[in-house]
Order: C-alpha cells, then sequence, then structure tokens
C-alpha cells in the first residue's frame, strides 16, 4: 500500500484552541498542532504573542489527507467555525493576534482560498466584508514555548476535565454529535461536520450566529449537554 500524501493548511481564526477543537474531529485530518504564524520575531514565547507585539497570529497546523478531505473543505469548515468579518478581533478577544487570515504554502492553496472567498463574498453569508488575509507562510511556530499541542488521529478523545480545552472541546463535539454516525468512533465526515452547522446556524438562538469564534466554533452548553447525553446512551 503506497504511503499518504499528506498536505497541510495553516489557519488563523481568533484563539486556536477553538480551531483545534474543530479540526481535530475530522475523517481525514492526521494532526493539529497550535502555534504561531505570520511574525517577525524568532522564537516568541505565547506571552510575547499575547502582547501583539510580535505580529504572530494565533494559528493551528492542519496536517491531512487530501485523498480523503480537500483544502477547500478545510476551508469551508474554517470558514463556518469563526467570524472571518471582524479585523484583529475575534468576539471579546483583539489584538492582531486574533486576526482572520489563511496562510497557504503554495500558489495552488492561495488561488482556492482567494476563490473560496469570493464565492463567500457573492452570497453575502456573513452581512460584512470578509477581512481574512491571504499571505504566503513563512515560518510556522509550534505554540506553548516549543511543547506543541499535537493530536494524533488515533488518539481522538474526550478532553479531559480540567484542560484549557474542556469548554471548546466538548461543545465543539456537541456540534458534531448529530453527524458521529456518518464518521464513526474515529472523527465526522466534512460533510456531515458542515451539515450538522448548518442546522445549528438555522436557530436565531444559537450561539453559533454570534460574533465570538469561541462560541461560534464550539457553540454552547445546550450542545455539551447534547453531546453528553449522547455519550450517556451510546
Amino acid at each position: 500500500m503506497p504511503p499518504k500524501q499528506l498536505e497541510t493548511a495553516t489557519l488563523a481564526g481568533g484563539c486556536f484552541w477553538c480551531l483545534e477543537a474543530v479540526f481535530e474531529r475530522l475523517i481525514g485530518v492526521e494532526r493539529v498542532v497550535s502555534g504561531y504564524a505570520g511574525g517577525s520575531v524568532p522564537n516568541p514565547t505565547y506571552e510575547d504573542v499575547c502582547s501583539g507585539v510580535t505580529g504572530h497570529a494565533e494559528v493551528v497546523q492542519v496536517t491531512f489527507d487530501p485523498a480523503v478531505i480537500s483544502y477547500r473543505e478545510l476551508l469551508e469548515i474554517f470558514f463556518a467555525f469563526h467570524d472571518p468579518t471582524t479585523l484583529n478581533r475575534q468576539g471579546p478577544d483583539t489584538g492582531t493576534q486574533y486576526r482572520s487570515a489563511i496562510f497557504y504554502g503554495s500558489e495552488e492553496q492561495a488561488a482556492v482560498a482567494r476563490e473560496v472567498i469570493a464565492e463567500l463574498e457573492v452570497k453575502r453569508l456573513f452581512g460584512a466584508p470578509i477581512v481574512s488575509e491571504v499571505t504566503p507562510l513563512n515560518r510556522f511556530l509550534p505554540g506553548r514555548g516549543g511543547s506543541p499541542a499535537v493530536f494524533p488521529a488515533a488518539s481522538r478523545t474526550d478532553v479531559l476535565p480540567g484542560d484549557d480545552r474542556t469548554e471548546s472541546g466538548e461543545a465543539a463535539e456537541g456540534v458534531f454529535v448529530a453527524a458521529q454516525g456518518a464518521g464513526g468512533a474515529g472523527g465526522v465526515s466534512v460533510r456531515a461536520a458542515l451539515s450538522a452547522t448548518s442546522r445549528a446556524q438555522a436557530e436565531p438562538s444559537s450561539p453559533t450566529n454570534q460574533s465570538t469564534s469561541c462560541v461560534r466554533a464550539t457553540m454552547s452548553s445546550r450542545w455539551s449537554g447534547s453531546a453528553r447525553s449522547a455519550r450517556a446512551r451510546a
């Protein structure tokens, strides 16, 4: 059997915990590493990035199998789970480190990113212009002082109580719980994830319609409760 030909996508959409909680659950995603990109300081700490002076954005680097999930599909998920219309802000999180950006690794990725943004603008889905940057990736730096947050596909499990990812992980799972049957225990298909997200966004009371990235990406305790109930029934 020939080895997988893996590719990477590097995306910024606010707090990287929120995006991790989404992408690590997708079938075809091999690993997710949180970190920084787009800055000028060689080896910034988390505190340096949070100060806003290094020029870095919080990002996730997603390693994926394009035979299972395409780069375009990853971008569709990316735009479904953050607000691309607020400059240097996601909800209460403000600063250039929280900007919306796509750091492309090839001209092909750049073309796909611009095409997806153009299509979304035509559809006017967000009610405001998209401000997401499309910029070349010069360097990706794993986050948290050289201790990357890596989540291999083989070890996707519920987040641990007390972990910083608990809120993001549980609620993102709430979004995907309705789609879990399509992916089995190993993850969720991109189409099922988008379908579940669309149903949530159609509800006026759904926090998906609010502007904070973590709330958009991870929904609410109502979804978390649904996820817990589903696990209890399993």
